[in-house]
């Protein structure tokens, strides 16, 4: 990963040469995730949000068990204001994840909290995802019922995701509080 962000740095000024750059390492290297990652962002920054998705398609095809490649075509997808593939794409992901993946967790968590397009129907969809792989994981809980109570103004949903939050947690500070 470390050598992906530094090719990707590298070819800051010249975002076709990067395209060039990591297809030609996407060649050397077709069962990557990372570099069709890499890939499919290059190809957004040249303006070509279409072929970052096709390769990240394409890469889900060859890896559907590479959690982040759905999590990253979600991310374009947004990016192109399609809001129902990103969340198919975000529960593609947490379901391809074979335990528990902190940085998963915390993209999607935070994008169900802040992420404007969603609907509260889709934001609900997407917590139920999370919480039904890692009910463990009270964040998601607690994000939920917060973003009900102050911003969904939706109580009773709201309640019953902070009852979730204790069921999981009894004694976290961050329920309790």
């Amino acid at each position: 990963e470390k050598v992906l962000n530094q090719l990707y740095g590298w070819s800051k000024g010249d975002k076709a040469k990067r395209v060039e750059m990591f297809q030609a390492v996407a060649e050397n290297r077709p069962g990557e995730p990372l570099v069709a990652i890499f890939l499919a962002f290059a190809q957004k920054e040249n303006g070509d949000v279409d072929g970052g998705l096709a390769t990240l398609s394409k890469a889900e095809q060859t890896m559907p068990n590479a959690p982040y490649v759905p999590l990253n075509r979600g991310h374009l997808l947004l990016a192109k204001k399609d809001t129902d593939g990103a969340l198919a794409a975000y529960v593609k992901a947490v379901k391809a994840a074979p335990a528990f993946a902190k940085g998963l967790f915390d993209d999607l968590n935070g994008r169900a909290f802040n992420t404007g397009e969603f609907t509260p129907s889709q934001r609900e969809k997407l917590w139920m995802a999370l919480w039904e792989a890692w009910p463990e994981a009270v964040d998601t809980a607690n994000n939920a019922g917060l973003w009900y109570r102050d911003i969904g103004k939706d109580y009773k949903r709201s309640s019953s995701w902070y009852l979730r939050a204790v069921e999981a947690a009894p004694d976290s500070p961050q329920v309790l509080n």
